[in-house]
């Protein structure tokens, strides 16, 4: 075995699903956003799938470096901070604004569109509506609901 490659073992393998259920997230959401970041080579969450389903006997360190630092960051109180759960109470005051105000997802967004998070879109917050997302950015949150308090009429 290369120098620079480590064997994948039961060890390794337990550990990175025991983080996978801790977390919640799996390998495609790890990896999410984290082009720039990763080691060169590490370039398909499939990759990782390969060590789990044993596929992959060995793997770079450096890759499995990156991976087991990523779960262990991943949910820390500063990424928890930044996402916020839609319980149903707070869905159900989503569906509230949309109902006081006759503002659907895209017409939110198309008065919103200047001043809206450039991430924020309207399927997202559809996606809020209907129950199919069960998180949200935090920030993206508080702007649709302070935009929707803006309006006192149905339109």
């Amino acid at each position: 075995m290369a120098k620079d490659r480590i064997e994948i073992t039961e060890e390794i393998r337990a550990h990175l699903k025991a983080e996978q259920e801790r977390t919640g997230a799996g390998i495609q959401r790890l990896f999410r956003g984290t082009n720039d970041v990763r080691p060169e080579g590490l370039k398909s969450s499939s990759i990782v799938h390969n060590w789990l389903n044993g596929t992959h006997k060995s793997a770079r360190k450096d890759h499995v470096d990156w991976v087991v630092a990523a779960y262990r960051n991943f949910g820390t109180p500063k990424a928890q901070s930044s996402r916020i759960t839609i319980t149903d109470e707070l869905r159900d005051q989503l569906v509230a604004e949309f109902e006081r105000t006759g503002l659907g997802a895209v017409k939110l967004m198309r008065h919103a569109r200047d001043s809206a998070p450039s991430s924020l879109n309207p399927i997202k917050i559809q996606c809020w509506m209907d129950g199919r997302t069960k998180t949200a950015n935090f920030k993206e949150w508080n702007f649709v609901m302070a935009f929707y308090a803006k309006f006192d009429i149905r339109r």
